[in-house]
Order: C-alpha cells, then structure tokens, then sequence
C-alpha cells in the first residue's frame, strides 16, 4: 500500500475494481481499474468487460507458458 501511495501521489482512489487474472485454477495477477474523482462509476457493463478482457489475458498468458515448455523441451 506505500508504494501504491507513492505512485499515486498520496492519492487514494475513490471507485477501484479489482479482477484476478486466471488460468484454470491458478490466480497468476490481477487487473486494478481506479477512478479517483467519482464513486460508484463502475458499471455492470464495465465489470464484463474487463472479466473478459481478464479471461483472454491468462488464456494468453497460459499460451505463451505452454509454448516456452514446448520450445525448452524440443531443445534437450
């Protein structure tokens, strides 16, 4: 929480939606979307978005994993 304070500037969000970025069961991150000058902006909307968005951030992530394990084991 200090170094989020102190890349914001001391500034607190007043609306933040936070989404886990996942592949099958595993939490690899999360996505943080803040608004410091209203409350409440977050729509349904928003939220769908963004979890699909999530959803193809670990497929890829996962992909790209996938494919360096591949590539790792060819070249033994």
């Amino acid at each position: 929480m200090l170094l989020y304070r102190e890349g914001t500037g001391g500034i607190l969000p007043v609306s933040c939606m936070v989404l886990p970025l996942q592949s099958g069961d595993l939490t690899l991150g999360v996505i943080v979307l803040d608004n410091f000058k209203e409350s409440g902006v977050f729509t349904d909307d928003d939220k769908a978005l963004i979890t699909s968005l999530a959803q193809q951030t670990g497929l890829t992530l996962e992909n790209a994993r996938l494919y360096q394990a591949a590539e790792n084991r060819a070249r033994q």
